[in-house]
């Protein structure tokens, strides 16, 4: 529902008494300030109308939270109704030059105290198919969940039933209204703690919701704590999410960074301080062939006989010998490493290609092709499979750094093949570690909003399609030629917006 929504028409004698009422003329105000309103609500009426509807309570819900978008997302055949609430950050900087400032005072903020409850990032909570916060203009405007810029997106509650869904849309109406009239924006933090990002006892935050006074001033961190109070939502963060939130808020960097400790990486054959092609080590589990790819000990010092890793400490760093097209050395049936580098050469090849050209940075996995088929000439078939399956490989799309026992993840697909991994090796992954498991999905669930964003757009720009590249979500097929274990590979959080409804579609 956007702002074209408001021109509802409605009874000349409603509009009258509006027009007289305080809370309509500082909504009106609100808007008349902002060049993007009045941008698109080009005339007085447009402006009017859409001051009427978010000054008044009523209005409000019946135009822009109505229970009928919520069933519009149900099916006539499921007997049990509830809604997601999530909270959301969102990085609203553009320029390197403001993310580089916000990295280098966020700990100097922190020291002296005046850093932001959720440090400097957009807040906002997500209520089924409402996106909801409070934006500089001093005005919330529940619309429809996109955001190109979100990169956390964590389960705070459920609401179930009906009746109960009711009662939260009156509650956010009621909230909003008054921050819409009552509240005028103000960069800085009004409230002195926030239940979010601190790990208060159950006494404290007990304490803490009842302790919901309005200022006449706030910001977007400070609307979503006071939504929480008045929903009577007390957020039980894990300890993995609570360590994430907190070097977030004091860094300054939004990296969708995962923290691992050494019984974690024994247990799912990790090599702390190595580099690690998901596909490849995807593929090779899925081939059945997992104990190929670590030995059993799982020591840095045996790097050597993991084909599927490629070690960045400082004792496997070198350079990679020049080689000639002309005294390319092949050796047959073999792996061989030189210089920190993993290399796989064909026994009929004499041509010293690399198997992706132009790739030579430091730590490169290459090999050679034969001359008569240009297809990997390597007796390994759990390499073959893994080169054959890496297409975006040159890319460095699906490769992730794990160093001081922090993973990064800097696309959709890299969390997606990360989890399958998980999943492969414990199939009860979810609930044996569901600290690690929520954050994942959290980090998930941000970029499927990214994702439907650019969906949504009529026209995609070159950057739009470019972004594309990192939003959308896994779907990779392993190609086999054994065993007919084929196996399509998929978010394993499932589609929010349609399979598991954590977040719904507000047409």
């Amino acid at each position: 529902m956007g702002l074209s929504d408001s021109k509802t028409i409605v009874e000349e004698d409603d509009i009258f008494g509006s027009y007289n009422n305080d809370n309509f003329n500082i909504v009106l105000k609100k808007i008349n300030q902002s060049k993007v309103l009045c941008q698109k609500l080009p005339t007085v009426e447009d402006r009017e109308r859409f001051a009427l509807d978010l000054s008044d309570t009523k209005r409000l819900k019946d135009r822009y939270l109505s229970v009928n978008s919520i069933l519009n997302n149900i099916s006539i055949l499921d007997t049990h109704v509830s809604i997601k609430i999530k909270f959301t950050l969102i990085d609203t900087l553009k320029s390197e030059t403001s993310k580089n400032v916000r990295h280098f005072i966020s700990p100097l903020l922190d020291i002296t105290g005046q850093l932001p409850n959720h440090g400097i990032y957009h807040s906002c909570l997500t209520v089924g198919p409402w996106m909801i916060d409070y934006t500089d203009c001093g005005l919330c405007i529940p619309r429809k969940i996109i955001s190109k810029s979100a990169f956390l997106s964590v389960d705070v509650a459920e609401i179930r039933g009906i009746p109960n869904i009711e009662s939260t849309i009156d509650v956010l109406s009621s909230a909003i209204q008054k921050w819409n009239t009552k509240v005028s924006y103000q960069r800085k933090s009004t409230r002195r703690e926030s239940a979010l990002f601190q790990d208060l006892s159950l006494d404290e935050l007990e304490k803490f919701s009842h302790s919901n006074e309005l200022h006449d001033v706030g910001n977007c961190q400070d609307f979503v704590d006071y939504l929480l109070d008045s929903l009577r939502i007390k957020p039980n963060f894990s300890e993995c999410l609570l360590e994430f939130l907190h070097q977030l808020k004091v860094k300054g960097k939004p990296e969708q960074q995962l923290k691992l400790n050494e019984e974690f990486c024994n247990r799912f054959l990790l090599i702390n301080n190595s580099s690690i092609n998901l596909k490849n080590v995807l593929g090779a589990l899925n081939s059945g062939k997992s104990n190929n790819i670590v030995n059993d000990n799982h020591c840095e010092d045996n790097i050597h006989e993991h084909p599927l890793f490629i070690n960045t400490s400082s004792s496997f760093r070198g350079n990679r010998p020049k080689r000639s097209k002309s005294n390319a050395t092949p050796i047959s049936n073999s792996s061989s490493i030189s210089n920190g580098n993993i290399g796989v050469h064909g026994s009929n090849s004499n041509s010293g290609s690399d198997l992706k050209k132009g790739r030579k940075s430091e730590g490169d996995v290459f090999a050679t092709t034969n001359n008569q088929n240009n297809r990997l000439s390597c007796s390994s078939p759990i390499i073959l499979k893994a080169y054959h399956q890496a297409e975006d490989e040159a890319n460095n799309e699906v490769v992730v750094k794990l160093e001081n026992y922090r993973i990064r993840f800097d696309n959709h697909a890299q969390i997606d093949l990360f989890t399958n991994i998980c999943l492969i090796q414990d199939p009860n992954f979810r609930e044996n570690y569901s600290e690690i498991y929520g954050l994942l999905k959290a980090f998930d669930r941000a970029h499927w909003m990214k994702y439907q964003s650019i969906l949504s757009l009529k026209n995609q720009s070159i950057e739009d399609k470019q972004m594309m590249r990192s939003v959308e979500p896994l779907f990779w097929t392993t190609l086999s030629q054994e065993n007919n274990c084929d196996q399509t590979f998929r978010c394993p959080f499932g589609d929010p917006f349609v399979e598991t409804r954590s977040f719904m579609n507000l047409d």
